[in-house]
């Protein structure tokens, strides 16, 4: 890992147009430039880890400035990878690395983008990693569902697209920090909303089954979602809500979270989860 400072960034950004345009050099220079990880730390700012996944090498450096050119803008902190293939992706997974946000190409010649979305999300049971799906077809959709992606960008991208998705990634990333309060044994305690996997109703009480285990509170099913659950949550069945970031399967009838709690869908609500988790998938979360 290398850590560079903005002035230098910059100098080697120069540096990649120039050599770039080099007779015979430019595949072997971005090769070698995108598959090492570039670090830029500031004193301030959270940290966005951030993996490119592309064989089109001319994609992956142009994702990469304009992610450059929103962290030169907004000053904030980003750690990128860049991979041309999804195998690739996937042994960085597995040596350790982890991340935030991922753009993502569909399409490659063996393991393509929905495999390696499927990995993360059923063998790895990661739903943290917010997948931003990036092809020049949009006939997607369905397969994509499953997958529960961050956004999709149709080719060709500009800085707009880039600049949106990471825009509502900071958004995300304050909102999942919220915390929900609870009252147990006439004391006030707090549990960020994003660690809960789902609520149900338990007569006079409220079982929060977290990432932790179970917690009962003296609280209505009812009350929470319209106050401090309301945007995260979505009522599967009579008295059943999950938070919509631990679903990582779904289908029509059935959904899976990501400590494998299995719900069948209540079907007078199946056409509305399927409409709720569809607008979330577009960009509406």
């Amino acid at each position: 890992m290398e850590l560079v400072s903005n002035d230098c960034l910059k100098s080697r950004m120069r540096e990649n147009r120039t050599y770039g345009s080099m007779r015979g050099s430019r595949q072997a220079f971005h090769l070698k430039y995108f598959e090492r990880s570039v670090e830029i730390v500031y004193s301030t700012g959270i940290m966005i880890r951030i993996a490119i996944i592309d064989d089109d090498i001319a994609i992956c450096k142009q994702i990469y400035h304009y992610l450059m050119e929103y962290d030169f803008a907004y000053m904030t902190d980003f750690k990128i990878h860049s991979f041309i293939s999804c195998e690739k992706m996937c042994d960085s997974i597995k040596s350790g690395n982890m991340y935030d946000l991922i753009f993502l190409d569909i399409e490659f010649p063996q393991m393509n983008g929905i495999d390696l979305s499927h990995y993360l999300r059923i063998v790895q049971r990661n739903i943290k990693t917010q997948i931003v799906f990036v092809s020049a077809k949009d006939m997607y959709a369905m397969e994509l569902f499953s997958a529960q992606p961050f956004d999709f960008i149709i080719k060709p991208i500009d800085s707009d697209n880039v600049f949106s998705v990471v825009n509502r990634y900071i958004d995300y990333y304050h909102e999942s920090n919220i915390l929900f309060t609870y009252t147990y044994e006439n004391t006030k305690h707090e549990i960020a909303v994003n660690s809960i996997i789902y609520i149900k109703s338990e007569g006079k009480q409220l079982l929060l089954h977290t990432e932790n285990g179970n917690i009962l509170t003296y609280q209505k099913f009812s009350n929470v979602l319209k106050q401090q659950l309301r945007n995260k949550f979505i009522t599967i069945r009579r008295g059943i809500a999950v938070n919509t970031n631990h679903i990582i399967m779904s289908d029509y009838d059935k959904i899976i979270l990501s400590d494998k709690t299995e719900f069948t869908i209540s079907r007078r609500l199946q056409s509305y989860v399927r409409k709720r988790i569809s607008y979330d998938v577009g960009g509406q979360k």
